[in-house]
């Protein structure tokens, strides 16, 4: 598997831990984490072959999210044009809080990257408007890390 792969599966099962602590509101981001991994386990999910590049990567985003958090729900407030984070679905807040702890904590991997990768998350597992919104929320928030110009 290559370092893509390992990337998207790992982003993949991050997404999922940030989302169950949103749904699952009696389990904190660690008891979410383990949750996600035996599904992996159990085969529950279509990901077989989580290797050492997944699980690394995987523990690097979830540790962003539990840093940054708050400060991605900053950036995403000021980004969102009238809206706020508590009227957003759970999903897309969940993968706009992924993407923007990714750019916050994560140095290694480029904006484009990060924004392609939301928004192929977004066409997955969420609505026809969520690529949009969050294509345009995380631009502007490259914008104002001065990651784009």
């Amino acid at each position: 598997m290559g370092i893509a792969e390992s990337r998207r599966i790992a982003r993949e099962l991050a997404l999922f831990t940030i989302y169950c602590t949103k749904i699952k509101e009696k389990l904190n981001l660690e008891d979410c984490k383990k949750e996600v991994l035996s599904l992996i386990d159990e085969e529950e999910l279509e990901i077989h072959n989580l290797d050492q590049e997944s699980l690394e990567f995987f523990t690097r985003e979830v540790d962003a999210y539990e840093m940054h958090k708050e400060k991605a729900d900053e950036f995403i407030n000021q980004h969102l044009e009238r809206w706020e984070v508590e009227r957003m679905n759970t999903l897309d807040l969940s993968i706009l809080e992924l993407a923007v702890c990714e750019l916050i904590a994560m140095g290694d991997v480029g904006f484009k990257v990060t924004i392609s990768e939301a928004v192929n998350l977004a066409k997955k597992y969420s609505s026809n408007r969520a690529p949009l919104l969050v294509n345009a929320v995380v631009d502007s928030i490259c914008r104002t890390l001065g990651l784009r110009k």
